[in-house]
């Protein structure tokens, strides 16, 4: 049977300024300068209108999942299982995924959660339901 590679992806584009953030406990997120247009991931030019002039926003970190999945057999071996990744939409509206903390409410969709940056977990980026401490 072929040995697959569980180590963690190494992560090295042009979004290594996102890649940063993270690790400095900040979320981030593009937009732009000619229409306002907010997004993520980062890109080169607005899909909106074309202008390759945009500035980098802060994110309050607090959003609601709009969907999730529970993963009962993870491809990369330092993730615990079973663990939720949720898709959350932000309040400056723009949408990011990350790894669920704590307690996954039922239902899940809906729920306010908080952005927490956790070095010790695989995934930089992780949420945790809003009202529940990191220590969940």
């Amino acid at each position: 049977m072929p040995q697959t590679d569980t180590s963690a992806p190494v992560i090295k584009d042009q979004s290594d300024f996102y890649w940063e953030s993270l690790s400095g406990g900040r979320l981030v997120f593009q937009y732009c300068l000619s229409c306002g247009e907010k997004r993520f991931p980062f890109r080169m030019s607005c899909s909106r209108c074309g202008s390759f002039e945009h500035a980098i926003e802060q994110s309050a970190g607090t959003g609601v999942v709009v969907s999730h999945t529970r993963v009962e057999k993870p491809l990369i071996g330092t993730f615990t299982k079973p663990y939720h990744v949720v898709l959350v939409e932000l309040d400056e509206g723009v949408r990011m995924l990350g790894i669920l903390q704590g307690t996954a409410p039922a239902p899940l969709i809906g729920k306010r959660v908080v952005a927490s940056f956790n070095s010790e977990s695989p995934s930089p980026l992780c949420f945790i339901p809003d009202g529940q401490s990191d220590a969940s």
